[in-house]
C-alpha cells in the first residue's frame, strides 16, 4: 500500500473537495483520499504509486484542479502510530454530530421530566428540535450544502434547487413540530423526505463512495456513514408512527 501527499490548487469551497473525492472513489487504484480545504492537502492511500500526472487525469473533466508535489511513503504495513493518529481524527469528526444529538435529546427530555413522560410529545421535540438545529447548520452555506447534499440525495442530484430549498423545508418542519401545527400533514411530509433520503445514502453507501454527510452543511467534515442512514431511518420511523396515532 502507498501513502502519499499532495497539494490541489483551485478548490474554494466543500462543494470542490467533494466532486475531487466522488472522482477518485470511482478509481480503483485509490483505496482512501483526504482532503483539507483549508491547506489544499490532499492524502491518498492506493494500491499503486501515482503522480499527479495520473491524478490529474482523473479529475481532468472538472477542468479547474491542479494536483502537484507528492511526498511518497514506502509501501508495505503502515506505522502503527500514524495509523492511531488517523483514527482519533475519524472519530473526533463525529464530536460535533454527537453533541448536536445530546442538546436535541436533553431539550426533548427536559418538558417530559417536568410534566411526565408522553412518548408522542417526546417524537414531537425530539423532531422539531432536530429539523431546527440542523437546519441552522445549513443555512451557514447553502450553497456548500447542495453542493454535497446533491452528491447523494435522490431529488437534489436530478433537481439542484431541491438542495437549495431544503434547510428551509427542515426549519418549516422543525417549526411546526414545535408549535404543534398540522401535525398530520407535516408527519407526512417528514415521512416522505427521510424516507427518499434514506434511499439515497443507502445507494452510496451500498457503492462504498467516499462522500460528505451534509447533515450538518459543509461546515464540518463529516463523512457519509451508516450513521446517518439510521438517523433518517428513526426520523421517518417517528413520523410514521405519528401519522398511526393521528388517524
Amino acid at each position: 500500500m502507498y501513502k502519499s501527499e499532495y497539494h490541489i490548487s483551485g478548490m474554494t469551497c466543500q462543494g470542490c473537495v467533494n466532486s475531487i473525492k466522488k472522482k477518485f472513489s470511482s478509481d480503483d487504484r485509490i483505496i482512501s483520499s483526504e482532503i483539507d480545504l483549508s491547506s489544499s492537502n490532499l492524502k491518498l492511500q492506493s494500491t499503486v504509486d501515482l503522480k499527479p500526472e495520473n491524478l490529474n487525469n482523473i479529475i481532468k473533466d472538472l477542468k479547474n484542479y491542479r494536483i502537484s508535489y507528492k511526498n511518497i511513503s514506502s509501501p508495505g504495513i503502515s506505522n502503527k502510530i500514524k495509523i492511531s493518529s488517523e483514527n482519533t481524527t475519524e472519530q473526533k469528526k463525529f464530536t460535533p454530530l454527537i453533541i448536536s444529538l445530546l442538546i436535541i435529546t436533553l431539550l426533548a427530555l427536559v418538558p417530559q421530566i417536568r410534566d411526565g413522560f408522553n412518548i408522542e410529545e417526546f417524537m414531537k421535540s425530539i423532531m422539531g428540535y432536530f429539523f431546527v438545529i440542523f437546519s441552522l447548520f445549513k443555512l451557514l452555506n447553502i450553497k456548500g450544502f447542495a453542493t454535497s447534499f446533491s452528491n447523494y440525495d435522490l431529488i437534489a442530484s436530478k433537481l439542484p434547487i431541491y438542495g437549495t430549498i431544503y434547510p428551509f423545508i427542515e426549519l418549516t418542519l422543525g417549526i411546526c413540530f414545535l408549535a404543534n401545527f398540522g401535525l398530520l400533514y407535516v408527519n407526512v411530509l417528514t415521512l416522505i423526505v427521510m424516507s427518499v433520503g434514506s434511499i439515497g445514502i443507502g445507494n452510496s453507501l451500498k457503492r462504498k463512495e467516499q462522500l460528505e454527510c451534509a447533515c450538518l452543511g459543509s461546515s464540518f467534515n463529516l463523512p457519509l456513514t451508516p450513521i446517518t442512514l439510521i438517523e433518517n431511518l428513526i426520523m421517518a420511523a417517528m413520523a410514521l408512527y405519528m401519522i398511526i396515532k393521528l388517524i
